[in-house]
C-alpha cells in the first residue's frame, strides 16, 4: 500500500498544490487519521506555511510555533495521545471550529539534506491514540513525499521564475517606450510593470525630493484626480528604506512599528505583506518603490526581490532619462528667459528660492564680531582667505567680511541697500554655492575681494559708475553659484541635464549660463534684491551686464574674449560697451586671479583645485594626497597657458594693477625652482599654511 502511494507520487505530480493535497489524502488513509495538515518549512524566513484547505490561502507561523514547531526545529516524531495535556497544543483553534482534538502525531517531511516539511495527523479512528505501526508507516511514505515535494517546490520555483522573467522581460519593454517627456506617464509604467512582474495587489512609487528632503508620490482618486502624498525622509517604511538603502520584505505589516497603520484606517484596506526597495541610478537612491499585498495571500519570496531588483535598475535609468529632460527643458527656458533679458525683451523667471530661516541665521551671523585686524586685512590683496575655509562656522565670517567691502565702496548708503537685504542676499547665495574643492563659496569670496582690490587700488573706482560697481561685486559672489565641481565639457560628455542646454539654447556655456540663472533668481525675491535702489529701467541693464560677464567667465571663450580686448585696445570708457569690456576683463581676472596671491595663498588654491579634478571629497591633513611635483607642473603650466596672457592684458587696460602681473611672474619663479629641485614645498599643521623653503648648496633660480 505504502509502495503504491509512493508510486503514485513519485510519477504523476509535478504540481506542488496538488501534490500536497495528495499527500495530506494519502497519509490520512495510511494513519486512519480523521485530517492531517502539511506544514511546509521555509528555511529562508525560518517559518511555516500550511493551507487549511485547497483554495484557502497559506497561513505562515514562526518556524518554531507550537507541536508542529518542535518537530520542525527538532526532526522529533511527536505522538500524543490527549493533546489537551500537552501544553504546546493550542486549543483556540478547537474553540473557534467546534471540533474536538484528541490525538495528535506529528513527523517531519525530510530528505537527506533537510526536513521539508512536518506532517500533523490529529484523532485517530476509533477514538484511539497512533500507535507504533502508524508512526513506522508515515516514516516509509514520509521518505518518498519529501523528495516529491522538494522536488515539486522546486519544479514550481523553476516555472514561477521563468515567467516572472517573461514579465520583466515584456515590462521593460513597455517601459523602453514610454514617453520620457512625460515623468508621470513614465512613473504609471514603472507601477504596472511592478505588479506584474512581482504580482502583487497594490504598488506605490515615492521619487525622491533632494530640496524639500522628502519623498512624494502620487495616486489616483476614485474620481480620477492625482493625489500628491509626501513623506519625510526619515519617517515610515519607505522613509527607511530610502535612508538606509536596505530592501524590506515585511511578512506582517502591522507587526512592524514603522507602518503606518492609519492609511489602512482611513481607507478600509487591509495591508499584509509589503516589499519595499530603493529604485537607484547608478549608486544614488532616487525613489523608492512599495509593493503591498502578494496574490492569493502568500508572502514576498527571495525570488520576488531578486526579480524587483532587476526591475528596478531598468526603472531607474527610465526615471533618471524622464527627469533629465524635464529638468533640460526647464533650464533651456530658463536660458532663452536669460537671453531675452539681456536683449532687454523681459520674460520672467522663478524666484524659487531655498527655504532658509534667515531670522535664525541673521542671528547667528550679527553675533560675529569682527577684529579691527580682519576688517583691515579684507581690504589688501595679500589677505588669507583659507583662514575661513575649516568649517562652515569659519566661513560664517566670510558674510560679515563681505558687507564691509560694500560698505568701504560706500555702495550700502549710495543706493539705500537695507543691511537686512544685503545679509540675507550672501546668506541666499553662499547657500547655493556647493561643498566642492574649488569651486565653492570661499572661491566666490575670493574672487569678489580680488574685484574690490582691483577696484581701490587703482583708475577702476573712478572709470565705473558706482552701480556698475555694485554689479562687479554682485557678479563675484555669483559667478559660480551652485557649481558641481565639473567643466562645460565633462558636462555634454556625461549628457548631464545642463550639458543639454546648448540644444534648447545655442550655447555651450551650460554652467555659466546656470550661474546666471541661480543669481537672477535671488535677486528677483523681495528678500534678497540688493539692485532694487537701482531703478527699474537701471536693473534690466545691471541684469543684462551681469549676464554678459558671468558668461565671459567661460575659459572655453577666453581666447576669444582677450582677443576682442586687444583688438579694441586702448579703451574708450565714455563708451559702454568699451565699459562692458573692462568689467568682463577684471571679472575673468579675479576668477584666476589666485596664481597672482603671495605663494602661501597661492599654491594652496592650487592643491583645491586639484582635489576637485581628482574628485576628493574628504581631503587628508598636510595635502598628502597631493604629488607635489605634479602640483608644481600643472601650476606651471596653467599659469604659461592662460595666466600670463590674461594679467599682461589686465595691466594694459589697467595700468595700475601692473603688481598683480609681478606677483604672477613671482609665483611662477618659485613653482619652476621647485620643479629643478632648488626650492621645496611644504605644508603646516593649519590648512591654511603652505610655503616654500630654499635647499641648501643649489644655484639661484632664475626669475620668469
Amino acid at each position: 500500500m505504502v509502495l503504491q502511494m509512493a508510486k503514485d507520487l513519485t510519477h504523476s505530480i509535478v504540481d506542488a498544490d496538488e501534490l500536497v493535497h495528495r499527500i495530506i489524502e494519502n497519509a490520512t488513509g495510511l494513519t486512519q487519521a480523521d485530517k492531517c495538515s502539511l506544514f511546509l518549512i521555509d528555511h529562508a524566513k525560518q517559518q511555516l506555511v500550511v493551507r487549511f484547505g485547497k483554495n484557502e490561502p497559506e497561513v505562515r507561523l514562526p518556524l518554531s510555533a507550537g507541536i508542529a514547531g518542535h518537530v520542525a526545529t527538532t526532526g522529533e516524531t511527536l505522538n500524543i495521545p490527549d493533546a489537551y495535556s500537552d501544553a504546546r497544543f493550542n486549543r483556540a483553534v478547537d474553540k473557534k471550529t467546534g471540533y474536538r482534538t484528541h490525538s495528535i502525531l506529528c513527523m517531519p517531511v525530510k530528505t537527506q539534506e533537510h526536513n521539508v516539511a512536518v506532517a500533523q495527523l490529529i484523532n485517530k479512528e476509533g477514538n484511539i491514540p497512533f500507535n507504533q505501526e502508524d508512526e513506522e508507516l508515515f516514516d516509509m511514505f514520509a521518505a518518498f513525499a519529501g523528495v516529491c515535494l522538494q522536488n515539486a517546490m522546486m519544479h514550481k520555483e523553476r516555472v514561477e521564475t521563468m515567467k516572472q522573467i517573461e514579465m520583466l522581460y515584456e515590462t521593460i519593454n513597455v517601459l523602453k517606450d514610454a514617453d520620457m517627456r512625460d515623468s508621470d506617464e513614465v512613473i504609471e509604467k514603472i507601477i504596472t510593470g511592478a505588479k506584474k512582474v512581482v504580482h502583487c495587489d497594490r504598488c506605490s512609487f515615492f521619487v525622491v525630493d533632494k530640496e524639500a528632503n522628502d519623498l512624494c508620490a502620487k495616486f489616483k482618486t476614485p474620481d480620477g484626480k492625482i493625489q500628491q502624498v509626501r513623506v519625510q525622509m526619515d519617517q515610515g517604511v519607505v522613509g527607511y528604506v530610502a535612508t538606509s538603502g536596505t530592501t524590506l520584505n515585511i511578512t506582517d505589516a502591522y507587526s512592524d512599528p514603522r507602518f503606518n497603520k492609519a492609511v489602512d484606517k482611513k481607507t478600509g484596506y487591509r495591508t499584509t505583506t509589503i516589499l519595499c526597495m530603493p529604485v537607484k541610478y547608478k549608486d544614488t537612491i532616487v525613489a523608492v518603490t512599495q509593493l503591498v499585498n502578494k496574490l492569493e495571500g502568500l508572502q514576498f519570496t527571495e525570488n520576488d526581490e531578486q526579480i524587483l531588483s532587476a526591475y528596478c535598475n531598468f526603472a531607474g535609468i527610465s526615471l533618471w532619462n524622464a527627469n533629465l529632460y524635464k529638468f533640460a527643458l526647464k533650464a533651456g527656458n530658463a536660458a532663452v528667459e536669460l537671453s531675452n533679458k539681456a536683449a532687454g525683451k523681459g520674460g520672467t523667471l522663478s524666484t524659487s528660492l531655498l527655504t532658509i530661516d534667515f531670522e535664525q541665521r541673521l542671528k547667528d551671523i550679527q553675533k560675529i564680531t569682527l577684529t579691527p585686524e580682519e576688517k583691515a586685512s579684507v581690504l589688501r590683496f595679500d589677505f588669507n582667505v583659507h583662514k575661513y575655509a575649516e568649517n562652515n562656522v569659519t566661513m560664517d565670517y566670510l558674510i560679515p567680511l563681505a558687507v564691509e567691502m560694500f560698505s568701504a565702496l560706500n555702495l550700502i548708503e549710495t543706493f539705500n541697500i537695507p543691511l537686512e537685504t544685503l545679509y540675507k542676499f550672501i546668506i541666499t547665495v553662499k547657500n547655493k554655492y556647493r561643498d566642492v574643492a574649488y569651486h565653492n563659496f570661499v572661491h566666490a569670496f575670493d574672487v569678489t575681494q580680488t574685484l574690490f582690490i582691483f577696484i581701490t587700488t587703482s583708475d577702476v573706482r573712478n572709470t565705473l559708475t558706482d552701480w556698475e560697481l555694485l554689479v562687479l561685486l554682485v557678479c563675484g559672489l555669483c559667478h559660480d553659484i551652485d557649481h558641481m565641481g565639473v567643466n562645460n565639457s565633462m558636462m555634454y560628455t556625461a549628457d548631464t541635464p545642463l550639458g543639454l542646454l546648448s540644444a534648447a539654447a545655442g550655447t555651450q556655456s551650460a554652467l555659466e549660463v546656470h550661474h546666471c540663472n541661480l543669481a537672477i533668481d535671488i535677486l528677483s525675491s523681495v528678500d534678497t534684491n540688493v539692485l532694487s535702489g537701482l531703478g527699474v529701467d537701471r536693473t534690466k541693464t545691471a541684469w543684462r551686464l551681469l549676464i554678459d560677464a558671468i558668461l565671459a567667465t567661460d575659459m572655453a571663450k577666453h581666447s576669444e574674449i582677450t582677443a576682442e580686448v586687444n583688438n579694441t585696445l586702448p579703451l574708450d570708457y565714455v563708451k559702454v560697451d568699451h565699459r562692458d569690456l573692462l568689467i568682463k576683463t577684471l571679472l575673468k581676472a579675479a576668477d584666476i586671479s589666485n596664481i597672482t596671491k603671495p605663494f602661501a595663498v597661492s599654491c594652496l588654491w592650487g592643491v583645491k583645485i586639484t582635489r576637485e579634478f581628482m574628485g576628493v571629497t574628504e581631503a587628508p591633513p598636510g595635502a598628502t594626497d597631493i604629488k607635489k611635483a605634479d602640483l608644481a607642473k600643472n601650476q606651471i603650466a596653467f599659469i604659461k597657458g592662460a595666466g600670463i596672457g590674461m594679467f599682461e592684458q589686465l595691466k594694459n587696460v589697467v595700468p595700475t594693477l601692473d603688481f598683480v602681473y609681478e606677483g604672477l611672474k613671482a609665483n611662477l619663479s618659485i613653482w619652476e625652482d621647485i620643479t629643478a629641485g632648488n626650492k621645496e614645498l611644504y605644508f603646516g599643521d593649519n590648512s591654511w599654511e603652505a610655503g616654500y623653503v630654499t635647499r641648501q648648496n643649489t644655484p639661484t633660480s632664475s626669475g620668469a
